[in-house]
């Protein structure tokens, strides 16, 4: 489909943006610069910052929910900040 060729000038209600409540390594595939060219990925606004890679790996490397916490606040800011969402 054009949408897995990232072959799209906007997309409206576009599923793939469903998050979880706890976000998790499935980030990388949404988010992650490994996915930004990948066909068929989710990462459909072609994101690749390795500002948002650090994030990520901040995020799925926490060993305790202030940490957790904080590296999705950060995330969370650089895809506003990036506006990805």
């Amino acid at each position: 489909s054009r949408k897995q060729r990232f072959n799209f000038e906007v997309l409206i209600g576009a599923s793939g943006f469903e998050n979880s409540l706890s976000p998790g390594i499935e980030q990388f595939g949404r988010w992650g610069s490994a996915a930004a060219n990948a066909e068929g990925s989710f990462n459909l606004a072609g994101v690749a910052d390795p500002a948002i890679d650090a994030a990520l790996e901040a995020m799925v490397d926490a060993r305790s929910r202030e940490d957790y916490v904080a590296a999705v606040r950060v995330l969370d800011r650089l895809l506003i900040s990036g506006h990805y969402m």
